[in-house]
């Protein structure tokens, strides 16, 4: 671009160029203050420690995802560039390009295009946590400024879905969707010849589509060892919870009963009934709007199959604002072809439909709701980012640089359950039972995961090996003798000087050993995982050998 058209697009666009600005400088700001936790470290440990032939081949297969993002973080994990800035670095580029085509070619009115990048899911949940769903916004808009010619230049919107597809697994179940019913259309338009459709340059496209989701889902089909991360949750449960298909519209937009840990606890039946039926209404407008366009097609089918799974599969509360994307994308590809002359018909068509001047001001009143209560929730979010700990990886971290010790022997927690077996049955088993029944996840620790990162060596006598390999958690079941054998490995090391959260030590250690150990407390961490206007908290204790205490400038800490 020439130093003249440079000049000029600034001056067309000199609101758009601010809020851009102020959207890279905001989530920059915010980005530092941000402790990335365990999703975060878990992308950057895999990229720094795995081999790229794993990274391919063989992890995909247990974390469920294909292998973009790993392979973005890879030249500077590799290179040793520094944790934080790299990380944050890569997701704020991703996150500024996607909002880049929202504000200057989204056909959105000015207002809209200037407010929607402040929103909870654009700007807090995916713009400040580095993780792909920035690449799966990218990919969406890709999708929505290349759609109006897709006909006849189908390569860019192919590979936008492409993209899309490479981005998450439900990037594939979004394409996939999408795919289909683009190809019901092409049939249709060569009903008067069917053999045309061989020579259709779009079906070719989507078949270079197809392999490449195929690619992708054989590598991350799970493998005989891979275990389901819902801990137990079962189909029957899951059922039961399938009135959340009717929350998610709502929470993806301006809702607020959910968190990190679920429904929010205090939350009235009359909240939840509002919020029921608040979802009801976003999907009753959605469908007399598309009737009204008739575009029923484009979004239904991809944003049903979405909250059915959303609802009753695997979900986490940061994956509703791909429904807010794919409401963004809906409106984007509708309003495209006329811009402000189908916001105004499709104003004309309300005011005809309602008459009532009081529904229309309560209309009115909703629709600066529903933009409002996201920018607010990204604000209070930001706000908690910046005045408390998201996670307690980075603190934890200079904790123990600060007393060295690193040089310790240090043993962190890692990941177990029981099959089918009620607490109350638990407290009346012996050592011996528990050590029977109890499934050890033992290549699956959360808080070392977190805190690896911020050293360059391996801290944890039972985490990765002794040349640095396999420092990243390992979503695989291991029968009972391997992860005795596993365990037996760390015991043999003796007794670990340091103890990174709960650990029943009574199960792998003698009496005598414990004893003469005598772990006290030495210091607690604080998380407060933020999720719009709710934090959830937890922390985790660290403990050390009393003996130890006056070497390392360490005082006992009571409960």
């Amino acid at each position: 671009m020439s130093e003249n058209k440079l000049s000029d697009f600034v001056k067309k666009y000199r609101i758009e160029c601010i809020i851009m600005l102020v959207y890279i400088v905001g989530i920059s700001v915010i980005s530092y203050f941000h402790e990335p936790w365990f999703d975060e470290a878990q992308a950057w440990q895999i990229a720094r420690s795995a081999s790229i032939k794993d990274i391919l081949f063989k992890i995909p297969h247990w974390e469920g995802h294909p292998q973009l993002w790993h392979l973005l973080l890879v030249p500077f994990a590799k290179l040793g560039a520094p944790y934080l800035f790299s990380l944050k670095f890569v997701n704020i580029v991703i996150c500024s390009a996607a909002v880049s085509l929202l504000i200057f070619r989204s056909p959105f009115p000015k207002l809209l295009r200037c407010a929607l990048p402040f929103t909870y899911f654009i700007f807090y949940q995916y713009g400040v946590l580095s993780r792909p769903y920035s690449i799966m916004m990218l990919a969406i808009f890709l999708m929505a400024v290349t759609y109006k010619n897709r006909d006849e230049k189908p390569l860019p919107f192919v590979l936008s879905m492409a993209l899309l597809c490479a981005s998450q697994m439900v990037g594939i179940m979004i394409a996939g969707t999408v795919s289909v019913v683009w190809v019901v259309k092409i049939f249709a338009s060569h009903a008067d010849d069917k053999k045309a459709v061989f020579k259709d340059k779009r079906c070719y496209a989507l078949l270079g589509l197809l392999v490449i989701a195929s690619v992708l889902i054989i590598s991350v089909m799970p493998n005989a060892d891979t275990f389901n991360t819902s801990f137990g949750i079962t189909l029957k449960e899951r059922l039961s919870e399938s009135y959340r298909i009717l929350f998610l519209p709502f929470e993806a937009t301006w809702g607020l009963c959910f968190s990190y840990g679920g429904i929010v606890g205090g939350v009235s039946l009359a909240a939840k009934i509002t919020e029921c039926i608040g979802g009801a209404l976003i999907l009753a407008f959605f469908a007399w709007y598309g009737k009204k366009t008739h575009t029923l097609s484009e979004f239904f089918p991809p944003f049903l199959v979405l909250i059915v799974f959303l609802g009753i599969g695997y979900s986490n509360p940061h994956h509703y604002g791909i429904l807010t994307l794919m409401m963004i994308y809906y409106m984007w590809i509708t309003l495209e072809p006329k811009g402000y002359e189908a916001l105004r018909q499709l104003a004309a068509a309300f005011k005809e439909k309602i008459t009532s001047g009081f529904v229309r001001k309560l209309t009115a009143v909703i629709l600066a709701a529903a933009l409002l209560m996201p920018v607010a929730e990204s604000v209070v979010s930001s706000v908690n980012e910046v005045l408390v700990p998201y996670t307690y990886s980075r603190e934890l971290a200079d904790f123990i640089k600060e007393h060295h010790l690193d040089e310790l022997k240090i043993l962190s927690e890692w990941a177990w359950d029981f099959d089918d077996i009620e607490s109350a049955e638990i407290e009346h088993m012996d050592r011996k039972e528990i050590k029977e029944k109890r499934n050890e996840y033992v290549y699956l620790m959360g808080v070392a995961t977190e805190v690896s990162p911020y050293f360059d060596k391996p801290i944890f006598i039972n985490y990765g090996d002794e040349n640095g390999n396999y420092l990243y958690s390992q979503y695989r079941k291991v029968d009972k003798d391997e992860a005795k054998k596993t365990i037996n490995k760390w015991v043999s090391k003796g007794m670990p000087d340091v103890i990174l959260a709960e650990i029943n030590l009574e199960l792998y250690y003698s009496e005598e050993d414990l004893k003469e150990a005598n772990y006290v407390r030495v210091a607690n961490f604080k998380r407060n995982k933020v999720f719009k206007f709710f934090k959830e908290d937890y922390s985790i204790n660290l403990y050390m050998r009393k003996d130890l205490l006056d070497k390392y400038g360490l005082k006992e800490l009571p409960f």
